[in-house]
């Protein structure tokens, strides 16, 4: 980092941001700061844009996966629109607790997942643990759930991808759209 401030040697500033940028999001989820959380995250993206990095567009990953859900569109899902379908329906499914405090230790066992396995594993964890709270004509909820579990990659966890999801506004909240 020094290069940095003496040099004006952007790699070591970049390889930082990069580093622990994720962290500062997620330290500040677990001290249920979500404002924080959001401007931190919206800071590590705007500083990697500014270094000519391509960042996901979230309107347009939201706008597809809208269209997916509403329509019964089972097309095989990208890896960034998994993990905000996966952020998405994690939100979701813990907005379904009856616990009188809610906090981020919620969150924690999909914030811990390194793979996709082990993500889909909490995913399904939760979902048996909140059906109750659930409707059966819920199709967008359905959908993404459908969606989730047909999904077969391996990989790791893009953390990123998955805060977007768990910190943007949930699409399962949104009314549909009249043209």
């Amino acid at each position: 980092m020094v290069n940095y401030f003496k040099k004006y040697d952007e790699r070591e500033f970049y390889s930082i941001i990069k580093k622990f940028g994720t962290d500062f999001v997620l330290e500040y989820l677990r001290q249920n700061y979500n404002y924080k959380a959001k401007e931190s995250l919206n800071l590590k993206f705007s500083l990697l844009q500014h270094k000519g990095e391509k960042i996901m567009d979230i309107r347009a990953i939201q706008k597809k996966i809208i269209e997916k859900l509403e329509s019964s569109n089972y097309d095989d899902l990208k890896s960034d629109e998994f993990f905000y379908l996966s952020g998405q329906t994690i939100k979701y499914l813990l907005s379904k607790s009856k616990a009188g405090k809610k906090d981020a230790d919620m969150l924690e066992p999909f914030l811990r997942a390194k793979t996709v396995k082990k993500l889909k594993d909490e995913i399904k964890f939760t979902f048996f643990k909140y059906k109750h709270e659930l409707g059966l004509n819920q199709t967008k909820f359905n959908n993404a759930l459908a969606l989730i579990t047909a999904y077969d990659k391996e990989e790791t966890i893009d953390s990123d991808s998955l805060l977007v999801g768990i910190l943007s506004q949930n699409l399962f909240y949104m009314k549909k759209e009249e043209n």
